[in-house]
């Protein structure tokens, strides 16, 4: 019986030979992978096929991928990503090589857990720009400089996490990303001035900024504010209007009922330029009523001698923040 199975090996061996094959199961267990072959990046050489095998399913299976952006590090492990590598085929072909170089591993993982987990390293170690802006204390102005964002390419996360699920070599070292300047979209340099008018004072003060980032008083205007049964409104509101030579059309309250809109000119109530705030129906304009200039004369918007409403004009930029006290 033992000669008959003897003679049964040695007949598949012989076909085999002849088909240019060896089943695996009948592969040299003693044969080593050549000097110089490496498998995914891992060298193998002089391995047996188990040794090599073990090597290479332990670095892509065993090793956490390393991504460091600015020193924040980040090591998933590689089943994060449904990696599956056909380990065996690759050793297979380093056994078969018969000269030195680098056998690829097929691999496969699911993309989308790892742009998934390129949006969250994206999020962790995002700065969010900010502008510059206005900081006020009680009435006054402050000018805050502003500050650059920082955010590392979700592109390049992605490609690095797919060099590592495909050369466990390249986790060794890791992959160092360093994130790219996203600017302010408003600087000390565009930032618009602010005004801040008080009612009692009967005053309107423009603020800058010099060239140093410090808050500097431009100008002060005599002005006229809201009479005491139509007030000006207190508070924190924006320039959103501007108009050279506006029309004047008569407002939806009792006073105004009756009176017709009026063209630009010189009897124009608004002057030769009207600024509007998000305050309904208030702005900062010129008027014919010099004499009005200093006390608490009009129906709730701030009244300027025509000159100098006209030399504010040019000064104040649509969102320019207005502090009324």
């Amino acid at each position: 019986m033992r000669t008959r199975s003897c003679g049964l090996l040695a007949a598949l061996v012989t076909v085999a030979a002849t088909l240019g094959t060896a089943p695996a199961a009948l592969a040299d267990s003693t044969a080593v992978v050549p000097a110089g072959v490496s498998v995914g990046g891992i060298d193998v050489s002089g391995l047996t096929r188990d040794a090599a095998d073990a090597r290479v399913r332990s670095a892509f299976f065993g090793t956490a991928l390393k991504v460091d952006v600015d020193g924040v590090a980040f090591a998933p492990g590689a089943w994060r990503f449904g990696l599956q590598a056909d380990v065996g085929g690759a050793v297979d072909q380093a056994l078969a090589r018969t000269s030195p170089g680098q056998v690829g591993v097929t691999v496969h993982y699911k993309i989308g857990l790892v742009r998934a987990f390129a949006a969250r390293v994206v999020a962790r170690t995002t700065r969010a720009p900010r502008d510059a802006r206005w900081r006020w204390i009680v009435h006054r102005p402050k000018a805050v400089r502003q500050h650059d964002g920082l955010v590392v390419s979700a592109r390049a996360v992605v490609h690095a996490l797919q060099a590592q699920l495909r050369w466990p070599a390249v986790r060794t070292a890791g992959t160092t990303l360093h994130r790219g300047v996203v600017k302010a979209a408003v600087s000390l340099r565009t930032l618009p001035p602010a005004i801040v008018i008080s009612r009692d004072g009967h005053w309107l003060r423009l603020y800058g900024i010099r060239k140093n980032g410090r808050t500097k008083l431009v100008r002060t205007f005599g002005v006229a504010t809201g009479q005491p049964s139509f007030p000006t409104p207190t508070g924190l509101w924006h320039v959103i209007e501007k108009q050279k030579n506006p029309w004047w059309f008569p407002p939806d309250s009792p006073w105004a009922q009756g009176l017709k809109p009026i063209p630009p000119g010189p009897g124009n109530p608004l002057g030769t330029r009207w600024m509007g705030l998000d305050a309904s129906g208030v702005g900062m304009h010129g008027t014919p009523d010099d004499a009005s200039i200093g006390y608490s004369a009009s129906h709730g918007c701030i009244r300027m001698h025509v000159r100098e409403a006209e030399w504010l004009y040019v000064r104040v930029k649509l969102g320019t923040p207005v502090m009324i006290f």
